[in-house]
C-alpha cells in the first residue's frame, strides 16, 4: 500500500453569489467546476492514490453525518472519500447553483469530520486537506472560525481557501472586507 497519499475534501460553495457573473464572463461556480474537473482528470491520468471527497454547501438537500434538525443543514457529501474516478468527474459536471443558505464554517467542519471518519484506521495517508472553493459572498458565522481552524491544525488537517479575489488589491490599492488583518479570512503572501 502506498504510504504517501493525501485525503482531500473538495468543498464547493454553490450559493447564489457563486452563480453571478458579469456579461461575457464565467461565474465563479463555472470556474470552480472547470478547476475541479482538471484536478480529477490529473489525478486519474496520473493514477494517483490520493483520495477525494466532494462536499457541496448551499444545496437544497442535506446529506452529512453531522446534520440534525438545526445544525449542518444544506450541506451535501456528494461523493465520499475514494480515489479519483469518472463517477466523481460526472458529479462535478452536474454541479448546479443552489438556493439554500449554508455556512462555510459548518461546511469546513463537515469536511474535516468526513476526512477523519473516512481515514480513521486506514494507513498510508500522509496529509489531510480541505480545499474550499468560495467567493465568500454569503454571510457566515465567523465567531468560532479561529477555534475551529486551530482544532484542525492540531488534527493535521490543512485548509486552503480558493476564491476569485482573495489576497488581491483592487485598482485604488484598498483591501476588501475579507482582507482586513483582523478578519479570519485574511490572506497574506508568505
Amino acid at each position: 500500500m502506498a504510504n504517501n497519499k493525501e485525503a482531500m475534501a473538495l468543498v464547493v460553495d454553490i450559493g447564489a453569489g457563486m452563480s453571478e457573473a458579469a456579461p461575457g464572463f464565467d461565474s465563479p461556480l463555472q470556474i470552480t467546476s472547470d478547476v475541479l474537473q482538471m484536478i480529477v482528470q490529473r489525478k486519474m491520468f496520473q493514477q494517483s492514490k490520493d483520495e477525494l471527497a466532494l462536499i457541496l454547501y448551499g444545496t437544497d438537500e442535506t446529506n452529512n453525518d453531522l446534520a440534525d434538525e438545526n445544525n449542518y443543514q444544506n450541506i451535501n457529501v456528494a461523493f465520499s472519500l475514494s480515489p479519483a474516478n469518472w463517477h466523481l468527474f460526472e458529479e462535478i459536471q452536474k454541479i448546479k447553483p443552489g438556493n439554500a443558505p449554508a455556512d462555510l464554517v459548518d461546511a469546513i467542519v463537515v469536511a474535516a469530520d468526513h476526512l477523519r471518519r473516512e481515514t480513521e484506521g486506514k494507513r498510508g495517508f500522509v496529509a489531510k486537506r480541505v480545499l474550499l472553493f468560495t467567493n465568500a459572498a454569503t454571510p457566515f458565522n465567523d465567531h468560532s472560525l479561529k477555534i475551529i481552524l486551530e482544532s484542525l491544525r492540531r488534527q493535521d488537517i490543512i485548509v486552503d481557501a480558493i476564491g476569485p479575489t482573495w489576497g488581491q488589491q483592487d485598482d485604488d490599492n484598498q483591501h476588501d472586507e475579507n482582507d482586513r488583518p483582523d478578519s479570519p479570512m485574511h490572506t497574506s503572501e508568505h
